[in-house]
């Protein structure tokens, strides 16, 4: 639900939609008719654990050190992959017909920066092989 207040304190200021249900478990792409409730930026941070009281600590110096520490355990980093090799042969496939860049992506649910890196990787059936962690290995990992 989209309010012009944090629906915990009131505040009008520096507001911020939290979705419910993560993106991450629900599976679906975002959509502007995501269930979503309107926070400001303090509750949106207790909701997500940041703990902003920390001395000496910004959000950015805890998610670059909640990175470092998924590299240092040899983690994969990123966003799971939606490529299949079905959607890398119909981009190429339908490069070669002449079908125009837009209708491309519209037709196979792409963005124009997942086209481009089809077309141009020299092999770009190694874009799907990179691994990836799902998100209940990432919780079970980060809780240990």
């Amino acid at each position: 639900m989209i309010l012009d207040f944090c629906a915990v304190c009131g505040t009008k200021e520096d507001l911020h939609q939290h979705h419910i249900v993560p993106i991450s478990t629900s599976g679906k792409k975002r959509t502007v008719n995501d269930e979503t409730i309107t926070v400001c930026t303090h509750h949106h941070d207790i909701i997500h654990g940041v703990q902003k009281d920390r001395k000496g600590y910004a959000h950015h110096e805890l998610i670059r050190e909640s990175l470092q520490k998924r590299k240092d355990a040899g983690l994969p980093m990123g966003r799971p992959t939606s490529l299949t090799k079905e959607k890398i042969d119909a981009t190429l496939k339908l490069t070669e017909h002449g079908v125009g860049v837009r209708e491309i992506c519209r037709r196979l649910e792409i963005g124009s920066n997942t086209y481009y890196k089809i077309t141009r990787h020299p092999d770009p059936y190694k874009l799907i092989e990179k691994p990836r962690i799902d998100y209940k290995s990432w919780i079970n990992w980060k809780s240990s």
